[in-house]
């Protein structure tokens, strides 16, 4: 099935029928589960938590389905790109960064603030699998390659 997906010759709509569906239902359970949560807690009232947060998981969410039909040669490419902008993203918070909860670790951008921390999470992630993709078995067992 996952082969199926990867297809290239796939149209939109097969790689959407190829989703791994039980995980979508299982995020959205949990978004949901979050927003009667915040709902509960600001005493049954939609503002100033539940709202923010279902237009925030429904925005996300789109993304989500978006990324996961791109193929996966495409996040190969562009793994180390993604590292040096993130690199370059965490220099920028060390220069002019907004100090928020008493440490420097936001970039202010106006509508929103980026925390490049979090995006670097995803980066090293990307950045380690294309290494240890294009590693060789031999050189794994060596302290130097690890």
């Amino acid at each position: 099935m996952a082969s199926d997906f990867y297809n290239k010759d796939n149209t939109l709509i097969e790689k959407f029928i190829h989703l791994n569906w039980g995980l979508v239902c299982l995020i959205t359970l949990l978004a949901t589960i979050g927003v009667l949560a915040l709902y509960s807690a600001s005493g049954g009232s939609m503002d100033p938590w539940a709202s923010k947060h279902l237009i925030r998981f429904g925005a996300t969410f789109c993304l989500m389905l978006v990324i996961a039909m791109i193929h996966a040669r495409f996040w190969f490419r562009l793994s180390w790109p993604i590292y040096f902008a993130g690199l370059g993203l965490l220099l920028i918070v060390e220069i002019m960064g907004h100090i928020g909860m008493g440490a420097q670790r936001w970039i202010d951008l106006g509508f929103m603030k980026l925390q490049p921390s979090e995006l670097m999470k995803l980066a090293v992630i990307l950045a380690l699998a294309r290494y240890y993709h294009n590693t060789s078995h031999e050189d794994l067992r060596k302290l130097s390659t690890l």
